[in-house]
């Protein structure tokens, strides 16, 4: 039986930091939702990436500025999800779901291409 638990990943406070949870082996995370806000008095920003790519960018010009943005984006076992703040009163806080992956060994390959209009990737069938 699989087991779901909600989780919250990152909460993320401060300066020209980068925080990061590694998702365990088995596993895989579901990110639901970034909450980011600019307590500060000048500009700043938030950048939430996962396996290194940004997912998540949000600048604030001035104080007291939130953002929440509501997503789905998966996180396999073993990849990163981080959190890039750029200011002393930035904060940051990500969560979502855990799943046990029970599928692992099942799982395609991720792409690592742009494919032709109408070609299948190659564990695929028509």
């Amino acid at each position: 039986m699989q087991r779901v638990y909600s989780t919250r990943f990152l909460l993320a406070a401060g300066s020209n930091l980068t925080w990061t949870y590694t998702v365990p082996s088995g596993r895989i995370a579901v990110v639901r939702s970034i909450t980011s806000l600019n307590g500060g008095v000048a500009g700043q920003f938030a950048i939430v990436s996962i396996a290194g790519t940004a997912i998540y960018v949000r600048t604030f010009p001035a104080t007291n500025q939130s953002d929440t943005m509501e997503m789905r984006q998966v996180v396999y076992g073993g990849e990163t999800i981080g959190a890039s703040l750029s200011g002393l009163y930035m904060t940051c806080a990500i969560s979502g779901y855990l799943f046990d992956d029970l599928g692992a060994e099942e799982a395609p390959p991720a792409s690592t291409g742009d494919l032709a209009p109408g070609e299948l990737e190659p564990w695929a069938s028509a």
